[in-house]
């Protein structure tokens, strides 16, 4: 299946039971990417969780104006966790807590070591 707007066609990756995963394999390949090229000593994995962090808390409108994420990102993320766990990088998420400060944290407690971050952000 193809999907074309305007000039540009993608070609879908689905399951056989129809599931996209082309979400997935982009982040797959990204990954596999900055693997290659950057020979880390170690990655983590880190995701946001659907529950409001203490941001939202602090202020009401916190991302209010930003697009609600599609669909076709958010549905992946359960086959994209299972993935990396099969290739033994730990994934954290925590409710309450952004993506980004699960990063700074491990950051910081990693700051004897050359850090990349590679982010869809």
């Amino acid at each position: 299946m193809r999907y074309c707007t305007g000039v540009s066609c993608v070609a879908a990756v689905m399951t056989k039971s129809g599931q996209e995963t082309g979400a997935v394999y982009g982040y797959l390949l990204t990954l596999f990417k900055a693997m290659n090229d950057l020979k880390p000593d170690y990655v983590v994995a880190c995701f946001d969780t659907k529950m409001p962090t203490f941001r939202h808390e602090m202020f009401k409108d916190y991302k209010a104006q930003r697009p609600q994420t599609p669909s076709g990102i958010v549905l992946p993320i359960p086959i994209t966790k299972e993935v990396l766990e099969a290739f033994k990088i730990p994934v954290f998420a925590k409710e309450g807590v952004e993506a980004d400060d699960l990063i700074a944290t491990i950051c910081a407690k990693s700051s004897d070591m050359e850090i990349y971050i590679i982010s869809g952000d």
